[in-house]
């Protein structure tokens, strides 16, 4: 089962790179499982090669050269707790993972989890895994792609329940509706209410999808969920949920900048329309030859940003949980 969600992974990252190429090596941490404080493994997926890689957990810190982990037929490199002679520990409650490639010249990953301050997801149970995934959009304009760390059980999978009942504007409830979260396709019955597969892990969820794949704003949603359990959530809509086709064509991208273009050294504000909040949201702002300008913190979903170069087209990244959701070309002028 190990092997199999590994292919699965490899499958869905290289996918990830084939079509969203990155400016630079980078690298991804796929997998984490610990099953005590000094026994546990680490999986990771490198785009490039590194001549060195720095893994610093808590307050440790390891120096590894010439790739000395452990590489599986997909081409993803797994470090084990009984490989070094001095104990590592993770704290299964709650840690941070850093991988440096090259000393950080190269690329960065972080990974936090349970009761760490910079936590994105719970933590595992013994015999869970948190594990990189992804979920589909579409809608007429065609799919857009998210990136998150899920809880993996090799019982229950990756997906719990969610379930409740859904109130229009009015407090209504919404009937024989077709909607979709996080990917997954569910209906509402005569009486308003629903039941719906979702990854387990710490998500806030601020929409659903209509039948059309339009965004429908909802009072935010926040999860934490384990494979295999159920929540019960109401979801209260804050707008109509019909829309029309001219609606969708104004929702082309999860961003929008303006205005654009920008005066040089003036300010770019921005919009952010995600189901997720993640709490490792950032804007990058590349040269057109793919070298990093200005790079910046997400804390909301609007905000603005300082314009520090001179006239000329650059590209806008926002990535989550350092992958890249979207690119976006700005004129500075």
């Amino acid at each position: 089962m190990r092997k199999f969600l590994l292919f699965i992974l490899i499958f869905i990252l290289g996918m990830s790179v084939y079509c969203n190429p990155k400016p630079g090596p980078s690298i991804h941490i796929v997998m984490l499982t610990i099953e005590t404080k000094t026994q546990w493994s680490l999986s990771l997926l490198f785009e490039f090669k590194p001549d060195s890689l720095k893994i610093i957990i808590s307050k440790d810190t390891i120096l590894l050269s010439n790739y000395e982990l452990h590489l599986d037929d997909y081409g993803i490199y797994t470090m084990y707790s009984e490989d070094f002679l001095d104990s590592i520990e993770i704290n299964p409650a709650g840690d941070i993972i850093e991988i440096l490639l090259d000393y950080n010249v190269l690329g960065t990953a972080t990974l936090a989890f349970g009761d760490h301050p910079k936590s994105i997801i719970q933590a595992p149970v013994v015999g869970q895994s948190i594990v990189l995934d992804y979920y589909s959009y579409d809608n007429i304009l065609g799919e857009s792609r998210y990136y998150f760390y899920t809880i993996y059980d090799p019982t229950n999978g990756v997906l719990g329940t969610m379930k409740g009942t859904i109130y229009d504007v009015n407090l209504r409830p919404i009937i024989n509706e077709n909607l979709t979260l996080m990917g997954k396709h569910f209906s509402t019955n005569a009486n308003g209410n629903y039941s719906v597969p979702i990854y387990a892990g710490r998500f806030s969820f601020t929409f659903v999808c209509n039948y059309l794949g339009k965004h429908v704003s909802i009072k935010e949603i926040n999860v934490e969920l384990y494979p295999g359990s159920i929540i019960e959530r109401d979801i209260y809509l804050l707008e109509g949920i019909n829309t029309s086709v001219l609606d969708i064509e104004k929702e082309r991208s999860p961003i929008r900048f303006f205005p654009n273009p920008v005066s040089s050294f003036g300010k770019l504000c921005y919009e952010i329309d995600l189901p997720i909040l993640s709490g490792n949201m950032s804007l990058h702002i590349f040269s057109i030859d793919g070298k990093l300008l200005q790079s910046q913190k997400v804390t909301d979903s609007s905000g603005e940003i300082q314009i520090a170069q001179p006239k000329g087209i650059c590209r806008i990244v926002l990535k989550m949980d350092e992958k890249r959701i979207v690119t976006k070309s700005i004129l500075i002028e």
